[in-house]
């Protein structure tokens, strides 16, 4: 194997050929799947010079296919005009049969404090799911829960469905049981929950979505989902348990119809230090426009990282959603609290709105990066990694509400900030251990993960 000798011995501006690829370690994955993140296919011209930047960008778009644990690429001269590049990738596991213990709670900093790590509030099961079905980067994934609360649910992907790659498809179906479920927000900004003996709440709901991704950055998905939701008698008789699904119902049935689009040119979609994300789209409740389950909602997620010298950079995020008409039953007046729309510092409140908005400022230092030697020995993982970031951060946001669900947060501006440390591993896993303070006096401790699994 030739190397590609330095640009002083070569005419840098001259055009080279690109001849195609050379793939090792792809056992599972069909090379197709990884000739379609290279912005350069055989037969193409491209200049000496150009090579590593253009080398460094496909190496970033095989990374965000969450297939490959390392990824290898090198140009390999053939002679005086041609030019091959090999490619060496180490593959994840695929297959994930994990039981499963989850939390009835919104996050686990509300379990430990409010109800006192209560076993009695888990879910149990177990959940199947494989990354890569047949090579292609399809997704399949079963869960079967039981316990406080039931959720069967099945979802399969197929990025790419066409012969030019640009079409996929997905679709999903699940099905839960709730006996405790939140029935309203309080005015001090904390879930009141319903609970009963049985099983007081139903839902099913199934969809089907089409996403186009023509170029390697930009992705347009729509999709359409069919949901219906069921309540108790003695649900509807509680504290505004009318306001529930709206205008005193015990079921709705409702389709969801959506589009999104997409943009990502991070350099790693799970930990970005430097690129560009950006998400918008709309999505249109029920088929009216007045009475029952209708509303149209917008939203919009802006994250941007900013390098400053190679081991530190900043990220902002800009966050926003609305929804039309502003008179909506409570399921539909989610905002700040939920799942990853939160500032940093108010873990412990919710705040329902019909519009809303965040900005999240962080400045990260890279402290530590180590591989250790793997105990297992294992040949497809030798090292295990581990970064870890310090890092400072401080957060605004506003939540928009009408008179009539008016609440101590809502409709005031809002501030939170703190410091912490993220530490990295495998698969991407990430346990977040952030010290935070708020505008009123609050600090403390709290912890977050994620990860591929």
């Amino acid at each position: 194997m030739n190397r590609i000798p330095a640009t002083s011995e070569l005419d840098s501006l001259a055009l080279y050929q690109f001849t195609g690829f050379r793939i090792e370690g792809a056992r599972k994955t069909k090379q197709q799947i990884i000739h379609r993140e290279f912005r350069i296919k055989p037969g193409d011209s491209v200049r000496l010079q150009d090579l590593p930047v253009i080398l460094e960008a496909c190496e970033q778009l095989l990374y965000n296919t969450n297939l490959f644990n390392t990824i290898k690429i090198k140009p390999v001269l053939e002679n005086n005009r041609q030019v091959q590049v090999y490619i060496e990738v180490t593959e994840r596991w695929y297959i994930y049969p994990t039981p499963q213990f989850k939390l009835i709670d919104r996050n686990l900093n509300e379990w430990l404090k409010v109800y006192d790590g209560d076993l009695n509030r888990i879910i149990y099961g177990v959940k199947g799911t494989h990354y890569n079905l047949t090579g292609r980067a399809d997704q399949l994934n079963l869960i079967f829960l039981s316990g406080y609360n039931r959720n069967y649910t099945l979802t399969y992907s197929i990025p790419y469905v066409n012969k030019a790659m640009t079409k996929g498809l997905s679709m999903y179906f699940t099905y839960s049981q709730n006996r405790e479920f939140p029935l309203q927000t309080s005015f001090d900004n904390k879930l009141t929950p319903f609970r009963s003996t049985t099983f007081a709440r139903e839902q099913f709901s199934g969809g089907l979505f089409y996403r186009h991704r023509k170029n390697f950055y930009r992705s347009h998905t729509t999709g359409i989902q069919y949901n219906s939701i069921q309540i108790t008698d003695s649900v509807l008789s509680a504290a505004k348990g009318a306001d529930y699904l709206g205008d005193g119902q015990t079921n709705t049935r409702f389709i969801d119809l959506s589009y999104q689009y997409q943009y990502n040119s991070t350099n790693n979609i799970n930990y970005p230090t430097k690129g560009i994300f950006f998400r918008a789209g709309l999505q249109k409740r029920g088929l009216e426009w007045r009475g029952g389950m209708n509303g149209l909602f917008l939203f919009m997620n802006h994250r941007q990282q900013f390098p400053h010298t190679k081991k530190t950079f900043s990220s902002l995020l800009l966050t926003g959603k609305t929804v039309l008409p502003f008179r909506q039953s409570y399921i539909n007046r989610r905002a700040l609290g939920y799942g990853d729309y939160y500032l940093r510092g108010l873990e412990y409140y919710v705040i329902d709105a019909v519009a809303s908005g965040m900005a999240q400022y962080t400045l990260h230092r890279q402290l530590v990066d180590w591989k250790i030697k793997n105990p297992l020995r294992m040949k497809s993982i030798p090292y295990i990694p581990i970064r870890i970031f310090g890092k400072l951060y401080g957060d605004i946001g506003y939540a928009h509400a009408t008179d009539d669900h008016m609440t101590k947060l809502n409709n005031r501006f809002l501030y939170s900030g703190g410091t912490g440390i993220d530490i990295l591993t495998l698969y991407d896993f990430k346990l977040s251990i952030e010290y935070s303070f708020n505008q009123f006096g609050e600090n403390g401790l709290f912890l977050h993960t994620r990860g591929f699994f």
